[in-house]
């Protein structure tokens, strides 16, 4: 198995540009998907993680990042409190506020200026605003180190709802909007690892997205 490489990104990567991204990257994130419980597939896992970390400690993040939050995390999400439901949510950078990509093509400037991403609970305050960047930056420079994080993160997190009888409920784009149902892969690879529901809100059009089964927006 390869070791991750960084993308040169020579001006802003938008919707399309993030999940050319990721689908150049597909070989790799499905040979990980499929030895990940191998010695081989840890390792890549490890290497992940260390790339990871050091983009977070560069630009002055925390020294073990993550993508997903969890309810108990989340002052909102802890509100949901479903018996048979958990849901992680992952918050990238809204709109262009990371700096290196636009992750909601379709927002206007009074979406942008009211967001929820920049304006609520937590979520406004400098170290949360710099994960989120520092994700961005992961998806945008290293598509296959963090689709490597990403699916580890939600296998383990649908063992450990799993262990309460529970269904793990996954919204990608808690402040983002990325078509990512245009690679059916992807959302396979998602539930491969236990996303057993996924689901989005965004300001496309319904007839701009295709319908995906088990992805509800």
């Amino acid at each position: 198995m390869t070791t991750a490489t960084a993308l040169k990104i020579t001006r802003k990567a938008n919707n399309r540009t993030i999940l050319q991204g990721l689908d150049q990257a597909r070989p790799q994130i499905l040979a990980w998907l499929e030895e990940r419980h191998t010695t081989a597939g840890r390792l890549q896992l490890r290497a992940s993680r260390q790339t990871f970390a050091a983009l977070s400690i560069a630009h002055n993040g925390g020294r073990t990042p993550y993508l997903f939050t969890t309810e108990d995390a989340s002052a909102k999400l802890s509100h949901n409190n479903l018996d048979k439901l958990e849901q992680v949510v992952q918050y990238l950078s809204a709109a262009d506020s990371s700096g290196v990509a636009n992750l909601c093509s379709r927002s206007t400037k009074e979406c942008r200026r009211g967001c929820l991403g920049k304006t609520s609970g937590r979520l406004k305050f400098d170290a949360p605003q710099r994960a989120m960047a520092i994700r961005t930056r992961l998806l945008v420079e290293q598509p296959a180190a963090y689709a490597i994080v990403m699916l580890a993160e939600l296998e383990r997190h649908a063992e450990r709802v799993g262990a309460c009888s529970k269904k793990l409920v996954v919204r990608y784009n808690g402040t983002s909007d990325l078509a990512i149902e245009t690679l059916p892969w992807f959302t396979d690879a998602m539930r491969t690892v236990g996303a057993s529901i996924l689901f989005d809100y965004t300001k496309y059009n319904a007839t701009d997205r295709p319908d995906v089964a088990g992805y509800y927006l």
